[in-house]
């Protein structure tokens, strides 16, 4: 019965990263799609007027930025925990491996 709810929780948890990666890309695509429209018509925008709040378009940009910044963090960071993990694995065949590889500093930054 324990081996049950235990992979039916591992399931859930496998779910939930699946579904909280998906959600970083949507993210990451869109706020990259976003900085490129607003690059490219940056003129269109404005017509032949001056801009009149121009502060506000460079927070828009320094946004998306920071979204497609983060989001390319957070992928390099699964990439490095897992090819840790599999190291870990390859050198302790116990199958205990988060003794010794546990996260990063910065999956800990709200603490």
């Amino acid at each position: 019965m324990d081996n049950e709810i235990d992979s039916m929780v591992e399931e859930e948890i496998a779910r939930s990263n699946e579904a909280f990666y998906a959600f970083t890309d949507k993210i990451v695509t869109l706020s990259t799609g976003a900085l490129t429209l607003l690059i490219v018509f940056r003129n269109s925008l404005t017509g032949n007027q001056p801009p009149i709040y121009v502060w506000l378009l460079q927070v828009a940009w320094i946004g998306f930025m920071l979204a497609v910044l983060t989001g390319i963090l957070w992928y390099l960071s699964k990439y490095r925990v897992h090819r840790d993990m599999a190291k870990q694995l390859r050198t302790n065949r116990s199958g205990c491996i988060w003794e010794f590889v546990g996260p990063k500093w910065y999956y800990h930054l709200a603490r």
